[in-house]
């Protein structure tokens, strides 16, 4: 064998559509253009095995995009082991796709149904039956979380909103009793300049008295 050349086995068991994949009719070369290039005709022939080796071509090229694509449409056409390697490349995540357990229990799920017996599929299927339960209470969690903190924030703005309001409503308060107290400080400085004699020096004096003494409280209860 050519130095860097891969030799892909060939597959254990006859494809459902009784069809024999490219890598089972001879060894692929990953320096032979010649190679490359009729297995992904037989690829896109729709050949599930050839799709399924093509996208381990394009991994080990690491070109994750093509590999993904063509391992995908292997899976899609029911090749129990692209099944299988999809679930566990969703199960674990990588460059190319997020962790995605209801995803990986599809493909896994998928590949039991197949002659494909992958490595422990069944822990792996419920593995991901509870990683999906654990990610609905964190969500479910978070979400809870979430809406106490909103709740927290709409009274926090409330309890600022009526504290605000209350300072405002003094303030003006403390304002109208100073310009009443004013008020009532003028007045009684007006009473205390000197007028013209009245006729009755004993009523001017009385009235003025009485206003007086009317201003000076009006102005000790507004100053309490």
């Amino acid at each position: 064998m050519k130095k860097y050349t891969v030799l892909f086995l060939a597959l254990a068991f006859i494809l459902f559509s009784g069809g024999v994949s490219f890598a089972e009719k001879r060894p692929v070369n990953l320096n032979s253009e010649e190679d490359i290039a009729d297995l992904r005709k037989d690829a896109e022939r729709g050949d599930r095995g050839a799709q399924y080796e093509l996208s381990m071509v394009y991994t080990i090229k690491q070109d994750g995009k093509e590999a993904l694509k063509w391992l995908t449409k292997s899976a899609e056409n029911g090749f129990g082991k692209a099944q299988y390697t999809l679930g566990n490349l969703y199960y674990s995540g990588s460059k190319v796709v997020e962790k995605d357990y209801i995803a990986a229990l599809k493909w896994f799920s998928a590949s039991k149904e197949t002659s494909y017996k992958g490595r422990s599929v069944d822990d792996l299927i419920e593995s991901s039956k509870q990683k999906i339960e654990e990610q609905k209470r964190i969500i479910e969690a978070n979400r809870k979380a979430a809406e106490a903190k909103k709740i927290a924030a709409e009274e926090a703005r409330k309890k600022a909103a009526a504290e605000a309001k209350r300072k405002a409503a003094e303030e003006a308060e403390e304002k109208e009793k100073e310009r009443l107290a004013a008020e009532a400080a003028v007045s009684v400085e007006i009473l205390e300049i000197p007028g013209e004699e009245s006729d009755d020096i004993s009523v001017q004096q009385s009235a003025k008295t009485e206003v007086k003494s009317f201003l000076q409280k009006m102005k000790e209860k507004v100053l309490k």
